[in-house]
């Protein structure tokens, strides 16, 4: 079995593993790291991807009354716990991110610093209420916890397997020796 590992870090997925087969074959191993961040990175979109919100009516009119409430009605499908999260400003989309191995990345406020190890992908989110979306908090909290990324792992797990990437990069390298 090989040795790759997935786990959660608060709004990040850090995947890692692989030291021994990485020494001889660095580029598959890592050719293997990268598809598998990268399915569970289009997986974390997805949960991304939520119907937008309706406009604000700032004052009455024959057929409808003056309303503040936009993104919380229930065909938005913005119900408790569930995906995808409704865009409202798309920051969560375009914050979510890969760091390939070697790579660093300043968050802003008290986002902290992403880096990655050798053979380690991290998919992270820098926005600075993605924590806020995961855990319920705040104006979240009537939505229940979302955990996009981590679900976008379950899911990539469930269907092709973390290891799976791995194992295919690793049986080219094979076939040519």
């Amino acid at each position: 079995m090989l040795g790759v590992s997935a786990t959660i870090e608060g709004n990040r997925v850090v995947i890692d593993g692989l030291s021994g087969f990485a020494r001889s074959t660095p580029d598959a191993v890592k050719r293997g790291l990268r598809n598998a961040a990268r399915g569970i990175y289009a997986e974390a979109h997805k949960n991304l991807e939520g119907p937008g919100r309706t406009p604000v009516r700032m004052r009455d009119t024959k057929r409808f009354k003056a309303t503040r409430s936009r993104g919380q009605f229930s065909f938005l499908g913005a119900r408790p716990g569930s995906t995808p999260v409704p865009i409202i400003t798309a920051n969560l989309i375009t914050r979510l991110g890969i760091l390939e191995p070697g790579e660093s990345l300043q968050g802003e406020g008290d986002i902290g610093t992403f880096s990655a190890a050798d053979n380690e992908f991290i998919i992270y989110d820098s926005a600075s209420y993605a924590y806020v979306i995961k855990e319920a908090k705040g104006s979240s909290r009537k939505y229940g916890e979302r955990d996009f990324i981590g679900d976008g792992l379950k899911t990539y797990d469930g269907t092709v397997g973390i290891t799976t990437p791995v194992e295919e990069e690793l049986g080219k390298e094979i076939d040519k020796i």
